[in-house]
């Protein structure tokens, strides 16, 4: 499997004594497979972001691990944990993430920046693909909700990363703007790479490999 996460739970205390504990997530397993677009529906506050956080190394579980090519990345240092991420996850958060300071090309370049990589994507064509070339040069102050939610797609897909997790990310888009990212994300899997999905919406549930509902902190096969 090219990422999976196995028996992960999350809890949070909730007296001082620690004698009490509330569940945001359960035991949890789920991978997900290269050429995969797996989805993961539920309600607002269900458990859907806590494993995606989980899975996309930016929240430690309380019990399970996560692996990436066979690698348990909880194992790693913060600083290892952050280069890996970075070369192997593709994170659409669940809304704005720009730097305003930037133009939509920075930002899309940002994290191979960061990092000193050097993507081999072709950014004027993703940029086409998404409808947004003619922004190339536009600051985040100049794009719609939709523009802005492009661009993270955009971003992604550009790091070439072997796994995409993407969290809401047709959420309050208009028609086309659904369906513009809803293709990228299918594109995306069947150019080999791993897809996961967290939405409340069903429009992205034809196009999906596998389907998992979230409730109440537990997950279940559709």
């Amino acid at each position: 499997m090219m990422i999976e996460a196995v028996q992960v739970s999350k809890r949070y205390d909730t007296e001082k004594r620690k004698m009490s504990a509330e569940y945001a997530l359960e035991s949890t397993t789920l991978s997900v497979d290269k050429g995969e677009m797996v989805i993961l529906t539920g309600k607002s506050g269900s458990g859907k972001t806590t494993l995606l956080h989980i899975m996309a190394g930016l929240l430690r579980p309380s019990s399970g691990y996560v692996l990436i090519e066979e690698r348990d990345i909880y194992q790693m240092n913060d600083k290892e944990l952050s280069a890996f991420r970075n070369r192997k996850i593709g994170v659409v958060p669940q809304g704005e993430a720009a730097i305003y300071s930037l133009t939509v090309e920075e930002n899309i370049k940002l994290p191979d920046m960061i990092y000193g990589r050097q993507s081999t994507q072709d950014i004027d064509k993703i940029l086409k693909d998404m409808d947004m070339y003619h922004k190339k040069k536009a600051y985040p102050g100049e794009l719609s909700g939709g523009e802005l939610r492009r661009m993270s797609i955009a971003r992604a897909i550009y790091q070439d990363t072997d796994i995409i997790l993407a969290d809401e990310p047709t959420s309050d888009l208009d028609d086309e703007n659904t369906n513009i990212v809803i293709q990228m994300l299918r594109r995306a899997a069947d150019e080999g790479k791993a897809v996961f999905v967290v939405t409340h919406e069903t429009d992205l549930l034809p196009y999906a490999d596998r389907h998992y509902i979230m409730k109440s902190g537990q997950m279940t096969k559709a």
